[in-house]
């Protein structure tokens, strides 16, 4: 199977790790910055990856799942007591047979998880210093000593997307999908539904677990590349004066993530580090840190940095000062309003608000649209 849509795990070390020669990528943040979006996208892939896999096992304990809904007889029995009591005992033989497809189908997703994410675990730790490596000037990369973290073993079952494990979402997961089924199956028992009926009823439950276990799959990739982007960059401290929050300019992009855009988060200053948002901040975030180094005369070395270079947007290339409210700024107003919502829209375009002034602090939650006009309308008395 190709986890990454690579022939073979090695291709995936490769990849992002090209010449940075975008447009003005003179300096070594600007270097940093093309490389690190660059892989970013690389990550995604995999996310995509896993996803496609997981969905793929869910389509076939669904056949599996009408199989077994077909092969009943629970239906056609005529009216009356016994006729209900026996569609009821069908229906609970039925059930019976969906437990072994749903424990299948729980092992199947753990394993998958669990080969992509131990793969880009390992990539990711051989590629983050490798990136830092290639931003700096050939001149002095000789001069500067970097880190790279110890790479342990990975626990998949123990890392946590969006605060709970992959061991409890699966075993949730899994439990929730078989009630789902009963409910489903015992409701359309009791209004006298055909077996296609049923393999309907039975195709809307898989759907929606289906749904979430993909968004899953993209989420955990990303807490792993983060995470493991997180260790890089803690040891290399000397070089790394902190991270820069970057979000990806395009529709899909939420008001958190816009509003997020362009903060920076020190070793040694404020705001500090360890209160940034970990990453990601929600399901399916695409949003990735971005190291800042120090200068040069910070390290001894009297070689002056220039600005930024250009980063990729879904329009081309962009200045490297360019962040996400001048970039929204340069876009229709449908634009705006489909990422901010209209009422929000009309609220940043008037100027009475930031886009940052729309996440609640510390939970990074969106602020409910009657909450910021209440505030304007106290501001205003």
């Amino acid at each position: 199977m190709k986890l990454f849509r690579f022939e073979h795990e090695a291709e995936l070390l490769e990849v992002g790790l090209g010449p940075a020669g975008a447009p003005g990528s003179s300096s070594t943040n600007g270097r940093l910055l093309n490389s690190i979006l660059r892989r970013a996208a690389v990550v995604s892939n995999v996310g995509d990856g896993l996803a496609r896999d997981v969905a793929r096992l869910y389509l076939a304990a669904l056949r599996e799942t009408r199989a077994a809904i077909l092969r009943s007889e629970a239906g056609g029995y005529g009216a009356g007591t016994f006729a209900q009591e026996l569609r009821a005992e069908r229906v609970r033989a039925m059930l019976a047979e969906l437990e072994p497809v749903v424990e299948r189908l729980g092992a199947g997703v753990r394993a998958e998880f669990r080969s992509t994410l131990e793969a880009l675990y390992r990539a990711e730790h051989e590629t983050g210093l490798a990136l830092v490596r290639g931003a700096l000037p050939e001149s002095i990369a000789g001069r500067i000593t970097l880190y790279r973290p110890p790479l342990g073993a990975l626990e998949v079952g123990n890392v946590e997307v969006m605060g709970q494990s992959l061991d409890r979402w699966g075993r949730r997961a899994s439990a929730w999908l078989l009630d789902d089924l009963a409910r489903e199956i015992n409701l359309g028992n009791l209004q006298g539904d055909d077996m296609r009926q049923l393999t309907r009823r039975a195709g809307r439950v898989f759907d929606v677990s289906a749904r979430a276990a993909r968004d899953t799959a993209r989420t955990a990739v990303q807490t792993v590349s983060n995470e493991a982007n997180a260790r890089l960059f803690q040891a290399n401290r000397g070089l790394i004066r902190g991270v820069e929050h970057q979000s990806v300019f395009d529709k899909r992009t939420c008001p958190v993530c816009a509003g997020l855009d362009g903060k920076t988060y020190s070793f040694e200053g404020s705001p500090s580090y360890e209160s940034r948002p970990r990453l990601p901040v929600h399901m399916n975030c695409r949003c990735v840190y971005v190291p800042v180094t120090v200068s040069w005369r910070e390290l001894g070395i009297p070689i002056d940095e220039v600005p930024r270079g250009d980063r990729a947007s879904m329009d081309g290339q962009v200045a490297g000062s360019t962040d996400f409210p001048s970039w929204l700024r340069s876009q229709p107003a449908s634009v705006a309003d489909e990422i901010l919502g209209r009422g929000r829209a009309e609220l940043w375009r008037s100027g009475q608000y930031e886009l940052s002034d729309f996440i609640r602090d510390r939970t990074y939650r969106p602020v409910p649209l009657r909450e910021l006009r209440a505030r304007l309308e106290r501001a205003t008395g």
